[in-house]
């Protein structure tokens, strides 16, 4: 009998998604900003308060990898608001509830995403993880 087969890995995995989803809830409800998840992407954000306009042009986009799989917008959106406004935050999901290890940062200006790519490549998330920011192809 081999030692993994009385593990209930679904039990464990609904444990977890309830705990993140109890995090999601908070960070949410204490911030105002929409969440919605679509095609494999949980996206918060929007407009931020007071914007007037179109969308943020081209070249206003990031790429982050590297984030660790249990970490979510309650850790990386305010690591990334301290650079410039975050108009829309993008984290590639799994059906599992964790996420795919990379997302997408839209700033409302191209040189908050220049500055971000300066400042937040190689941030030390926690310790012995390093984020991975560049210049995404939007």
């Amino acid at each position: 009998m081999s030692q993994f087969e009385n593990l209930d890995l679904k039990g464990f995995n609904q444990k977890y998604y309830d705990l993140e989803q109890t995090k999601f809830d908070q960070f949410q409800n204490n911030n105002g900003f929409m969440f919605l998840q679509r095609n494999g992407q949980r996206i918060y954000g929007g407009p931020p308060d007071g914007w007037q306009g179109p969308a943020p042009s081209r070249g206003c986009e990031v790429y982050v990898t590297r984030i660790p799989r249990d970490c979510f917008e309650n850790e990386l959106v305010p690591i990334f608001s301290k650079v410039g406004p975050v108009y829309e935050h993008r984290l590639m999901m799994e059906h599992t509830g964790v996420n795919r290890g990379y997302g997408y940062v839209r700033f409302t200006n191209v040189e908050d995403a220049k500055e971000a790519i300066k400042r937040l490549n190689n941030f030390e998330i926690r310790p012995g993880r390093y984020l991975v920011v560049t210049k995404s192809v939007d």
